[in-house]
């Protein structure tokens, strides 16, 4: 089993990469032509603020490393790991920032540097190589990887994948939400830490262990804090006859647990569920639309049916999205000087990103139709010309009829 796991995971990452990257190298190559067709100035080929943001960015982590190393120079551990941390995140970030000021990348080795990166972090590889890895690890190292396979089973869902998606989507929120909980804490371990002292912190519950100092004291509020929301369980007990210390202390716990207890956890938790009701809705949306209107025209299945058509032959055979794609990829790939007049004005067209020549509101069947009820209306209207005609000739007959019956009476009363 753990060989069919590997031997399937390594098949898709291999098939998805060949396919995938020939179409991104597609991509930047059309990109990079269409930019000189336009004309556009080098400049508009580069954008160099995400990498000045990336260097704003290093030289705050390396202030804040050299104030972490000098101030916390006891806890070796801890800034060995916050060293760490920065040393694995920077350098990733650093080829994002390289791959977002490529716009349009007109070097080879540029392109192939973007190229390289899209394919990474393409959604489908990247997902594949993840469960390729944990195959690896549970094979060589530990069965404890072959769980994480379980995780496969969110892409076979798309409401598993809105859970998810109810997460990660709103990511620079939750970051945002959880710098105030680094903030909210640091301000009343600090707080607690200059008014109380360490010897009103415990580390457990006989409160035999206390925090040596205010790093130490910051842990313990974030561990304890963030669990329970109360700043005091972490504290010793006091009582009413302490006086203005019982007064102090009880607002001191209430505000923490309002702030971070009640507020900020619940602005966590409709931040989730808020971002999980709209994916649903967009996905039941999305879901309703592409069954009853065309991707193509944007028909809808109520027109189509009022007209008396089949809609399932609209989207099956006159306007399958599949032939369109196709049709791009045929116009891409046919020799430029054996394009028909039809052909290189669709490719024109798609190398402008203009998408006026799809059928908007329009359809083989119901352009028939319409020249059918157009001839209909004619040939009504001709009869009804016709009608109005021979009316108009029987008038004047018996016009004329009267006439000659008066003529005829004067000539026989003269007689």
């Amino acid at each position: 089993m753990c060989i069919i796991a590997i031997a399937g995971y390594g098949t898709l990452v291999l098939f998805s990469v060949v396919s995938v990257s020939q179409l991104v190298w597609r991509k930047l190559t059309r990109e990079y032509r269409n930019a000189i067709i336009s004309k556009l100035e080098r400049e508009a080929f580069k954008n160099y603020q995400p990498l000045f943001d990336w260097v704003i960015f290093l030289a705050g982590y390396i202030v804040i490393s050299v104030i972490v190393s000098i101030a916390f120079a006891e806890v070796k551990k801890s800034v060995e790991a916050f060293l760490t941390l920065g040393f694995i995140l920077f350098p990733v970030s650093l080829i994002r920032s390289l791959r977002a000021c490529l716009i349009v990348p007109s070097k080879f080795w540029a392109r192939m540097m973007c190229c390289v990166y899209d394919v990474v972090v393409d959604q489908k590889i990247s997902g594949n190589l993840v469960m390729l890895t944990c195959s690896v690890l549970g094979y060589m190292v530990n069965v404890f990887f072959f769980t994480l396979l379980l995780c496969d089973i969110v892409s076979l869902s798309e409401d598993a994948k809105n859970v998810l998606l109810a997460v990660t989507k709103p990511g620079r929120a939750l970051a945002l939400t959880g710098v105030l909980f680094i903030i909210v804490i640091l301000i009343f371990s600090t707080l607690g830490f200059i008014i109380y002292g360490s010897q009103n912190f415990c580390e457990a519950e006989d409160c035999h262990l206390t925090p040596r100092n205010l790093f130490d004291t910051f842990w313990l509020v974030l561990d304890g804090g963030i669990r329970t929301g109360d700043i005091g369980s972490l504290m010793t007990g006091t009582s009413h006859e302490d006086g203005e210390v019982y007064i102090q202390r009880i607002i001191f716990m209430l505000l923490f647990f309002i702030i971070l207890g009640a507020l900020l956890f619940n602005m966590v938790t409709g931040i989730i569920v808020d971002t999980f009701s709209s994916l649903r809705e967009e996905t039941a949306t999305r879901l309703e639309k592409l069954k009853s209107e065309s991707f193509i025209s944007g028909i809808s299945r109520d027109m189509y049916d009022q007209m008396g058509l089949k809609f399932d032959d609209l989207i099956q055979k006159d306007q399958n999205m599949w032939n369109y794609i196709f049709f791009h990829l045929y116009l891409d790939k046919k020799d430029k000087t054996e394009l028909t007049g039809a052909e290189r004005y669709v490719l024109r067209q798609i190398t402008r990103k203009d998408n006026s020549w799809f059928p908007v509101l329009q359809s083989f069947q119901l352009q028939q139709t319409k020249e059918v009820e157009i001839e209909g209306v004619s040939i009504e209207a001709q009869i009804v010309d016709v009608n109005a005609n021979i009316a108009l000739t029987k008038s004047n007959v018996e016009k004329l009829s009267l006439q000659v019956a008066e003529i005829m009476k004067i000539l026989s009363s003269k007689n």
